[in-house]
This record gives C-alpha cells, sequence and structure tokens, in this order.
C-alpha cells in the first residue's frame, strides 16, 4: 500500500471518529464498486461515478475512494432526495455491470451495491465497519462480510417514503432532472471558481454521453488524428515486479502499451465508443505502431528489461525499423518485445517470421494475454518465447481462479516459474491468489502504478 491510499485510510478512520457526537440529520454509504467488472473502473469511469457525488460534496458531504475501488460517503447537509439523485446518475452510467442489473433498488435501503446508515440509529455500526475494511486493507486479506441495519432507514422521521427506482419514462423523466440540476450545479461552481475536493477528482456531469459504433468513417478520422498525436498523451508504463515470499518487492521489468481509453477520452469526450471486433483491433495495430515509431525513452532505471507491445505485422515492416533506429546503443537483450495470443492466432506464419527476426537481433519476447484456464492445455514447449504474460480473467471468472490453483502451478513450474508474469493484478487477494498458483512476477496496481511515458 503506498503513502496516498495509507492516508485515505487514516483520515477516513480519523473522520469516522470525529462525527461520532455529529450525526444528527447525516447519512453513511459504501458503494461497492469493486463488484464491477474491471474495465468499469478505468480512470473515465472513476471520474464520471465521483462527478455524480459532486452536489453532496459541495454541501459538506466527504468521500473516501478506497484501494480496492469501494467508496466510503459521509453526508453532511444533504437529504435522502440528493443522495437518490446522485445514485440514480451512478447506477445509469454503469448500467452494464451484471450487479447493477441485478438491482432493484429502494431508497434508503442496503442492496448489493450501496450499504446504507443512518447514522442517528446506527453509527456504531457503521464504525465497526469502517474499521473491519481498514484492517482488510492494509493487511491485504479478504474484504469482510459487512453488517448493515437489519430494519431499513425511519424515513418517515425524515418527510420521505421509501421508493423503488422508476423504469421507463418515469425513469427517463428523472435523468433529466439530474441532468439539467447537475448542469445548473457546474455553472453555480464556475462562478465561485469551484471548491477543491480531496481524495477523489470532481468533474460536474455534462450529461449522458452518446454512444456511437465504431464505423470505418469514425476509424479513418482517428487514424487522422493520430498522425498529429504526441505518443505520450496515450501510452502508459508500468513495472513487473518480483514478490517472492516476504521479501520486498523488486522491479525486474517495465513496460510500455498504449492505454486506448485515454486516447478515447481525449479525442472523443462527449461519446462512448462501442466497438467493432475487427476495426478495434486495428484501431490498436495503429497504436502500437504510432507508438513505436515516436522515439520513447525506453532506458530502465532499476529494472532490469524494457518492455514494449507490437505486433508481428509491425516487427516486419518500417515502424519497427524506426523504433530500433531510436534505440541507439542499447542493448536488444536488454528489451522485451511483447505480443499478444490473438496477435499471434490470427496469422500464426507471421508471427513465425516476426519471433526469427527478433532472435536473430538478440530481443526477449513476451507473449501476453493468455487466460490462466486456457494455459493448462497450451503446448508449452511451441511457445518460442522468453516469458509468458497471464491476464486475469473478468469478474465473473476471476474467483475460479482459486479452485484450479494446483493445475496451474504445475504449468507455471513446467514453463519456468521466473518466465511466468500474471497482469491485471489490481486487488491483494488477486496478488495472493497468484502466489498460490505459483507465480512470483507480478503487473497491476496492486503492486505498481502505471505511469505516463516520457
Amino acid at each position: 500500500m503506498n503513502p496516498t491510499e495509507e492516508k485515505i485510510l487514516a483520515d477516513l478512520s480519523e473522520y469516522t471518529k470525529d462525527i461520532r457526537k455529529h450525526v444528527s440529520g447525516r447519512f453513511a454509504l459504501i458503494i461497492a464498486a469493486s463488484k464491477l467488472p474491471r474495465h468499469l473502473n478505468e480512470p473515465h469511469y472513476r471520474r464520471q461515478t465521483a462527478a455524480a457525488f459532486r452536489p453532496l460534496v459541495e454541501r459538506g458531504s466527504k468521500i473516501f475512494s478506497l484501494p480496492n475501488y469501494d467508496m466510503a460517503i459521509i453526508t453532511n447537509g444533504s437529504t435522502l432526495d440528493d443522495i437518490e439523485r446522485a445514485l440514480v446518475n451512478v447506477r445509469h452510467e454503469l448500467r452494464e455491470a451484471p450487479v447493477i442489473q441485478s438491482l432493484d433498488p429502494v431508497q434508503g435501503i442496503t442492496d448489493a451495491f450501496t450499504q446504507w446508515f443512518d447514522l442517528e440509529k446506527h453509527y456504531e455500526q457503521f464504525a465497526t465497519n469502517i474499521k473491519k475494511i481498514i484492517t482488510a486493507l492494509k493487511t491485504g486479506t479478504e474484504m469482510p462480510v459487512l453488517d448493515t441495519p437489519a430494519a431499513q432507514l425511519d424515513l418517515a422521521a425524515k418527510g420521505t417514503n421509501p421508493k423503488v427506482r422508476p423504469n421507463g419514462e418515469k425513469q427517463k423523466t428523472l435523468l433529466n432532472e439530474v441532468v439539467k440540476t447537475a448542469q445548473q450545479d457546474m455553472k453555480k461552481s464556475l462562478a465561485s471558481n469551484m471548491k477543491k475536493v480531496q481524495y477523489v477528482p470532481i468533474e460536474a456531469p455534462l450529461g449522458e454521453k452518446e454512444e456511437r459504433l465504431l464505423d470505418p468513417e469514425l476509424l479513418l478520422q482517428l487514424k487522422t488524428a493520430l498522425q498529429s498525436m504526441d505518443a505520450t498523451s496515450f501510452v502508459r508504463k508500468q513495472k513487473v515486479m518480483a514478490i517472492i515470499g516476504t521479501q520486498a518487492p523488486l522491479p525486474i521489468l517495465e513496460h510500455r502499451y498504449t492505454a486506448m481509453q485515454i486516447l478515447l477520452d481525449d479525442l472523443l469526450p462527449k461519446t462512448k465508443l462501442k466497438s467493432d471486433a475487427h476495426l478495434s483491433r486495428y484501431l490498436e495495430e495503429l497504436l502500437i505502431e504510432r507508438m513505436l515509431v515516436s522515439r520513447l525513452d525506453m532506458s530502465v532505471s532499476g529494472s532490469v528489461v524494457s518492455s514494449i507491445r507490437a505486433t508481428s505485422h509491425a516487427v516486419l515492416n518500417a515502424p519497427f525499423d524506426t523504433f530500433e533506429k531510436s534505440l541507439g546503443a542499447m542493448k536488444h537483450n536488454k528489451i522485451v518485445i511483447e505480443f499478444s495470443i490473438l496477435d499471434i492466432m490470427s496469422d500464426p506464419s507471421l508471427y513465425v517470421r516476426a519471433s526469427v527476426k527478433l532472435k536473430e537481433k538478440g530481443y526477449k519476447i513476451c507473449i501476453a494475454d493468455i487466460q490462466p484456464f486456457n494455459f493448462l492445455w497450451f503446448n508449452h514447449s511451441a511457445l518460442t518465447c522468453d516469458f509468458l504474460k497471464l491476464h486475469v480473467p473478468s469478474a465473473g471468472q476471476a474467483h475460479h481462479l482459486s479452485a484450479y490453483s494446483v493445475q496451474i502451478r504445475t504449468a507455471v513450474k513446467r514453463f519456468g516459474n521466473a518466465s511466468v508474469i500474471l497482469s491485471g493484478v489490481d486487488t491483494k487477494s488477486l496478488l495472493e491468489t497468484g502466489k498460490e498458483m505459483g507465480i512470483s512476477l507480478f503487473q497491476g496496481s496492486a503492486v505498481s502504478q502505471a505511469e505516463q511515458t516520457s
């Protein structure tokens, strides 16, 4: 846990104690964002979620963004209807998540995504839960099952009756009202130079994003825009850490990759892109080629080797030649060229030619995006590479990993424990699961934060 995360937990603990005698008219919520699919916890969606809660913050509420993506909200001066408006906005933005689709939410009642506490009645229960959460996050243990009030909030005493979230036209009317109110709040905030908000970045919502399919016309527009863009705006680097037993984590590799969502947020801020499998892959290849010709700094500090994503086509053509020239006197055996397994399977013969070229020049090779379950039936001897990168599966499958840890451990040992990386390790529990599978090399926000390249 980094110093920023430790400070957030310390501040949450202190603030919870401070409000003990000031609970009149206040509520607390724990938002289980850790239950969302991993892509819905990317920075873009985190900003949208935080933006929905801005009106509460401006009335004096506090938001604590926890290391596992959950959020603790302690209100002050906000009514149940104020909180309801924010939650409607949040659930609408995250509506594709299975946990959101399963809800039949009632105002003030705990469900799978939101836990409610009326602090006048249930302060002690909330404070106990906060202690449990902080302990689990600090020790890296599994999150506890939280205690929630058995009865619903006494809403009648607050002047509001419980309401099931409206559907159809009523939902549309409420959402329009939410957007209108948010825009008015934004104008007021701008007029007063906007208050700074602790813990999470807050941006006033501008309304629902327009959904658009990635079609050839849009792809051409993005391709044209890419030609003039600085690659550092959409390229990130992240360290792969070796974690063995109780020893301190040791960086062994620094990986550079294209962050497509950051690019799309920059070029299409008002559009929510619906991907097309073939065109999305073509766009990713364009990003990779743009990265390779951008003369990125591949030097390493502390890591053993440097790594970059490529495609078979790029390696066999001009983009990689430009990349090689930018390396100068840097030794090729200090660089790992990473391929997606999808790129390899789409044209195995092209990958064979690319891998032969790289090996002749002394580069190391990594094959990435392999699902741990698929790794069990791979013919490992046929994989001509130095590293394999397994990727944590989607949220719906990740919890099955422990059940197959023995089989995966055997496969990892057969390929080489020092050559298998587990990526997508964004929580301490996934880190422990990786250790159970015999893996000692990890990539993800739980072990190292992504940084902008230079």
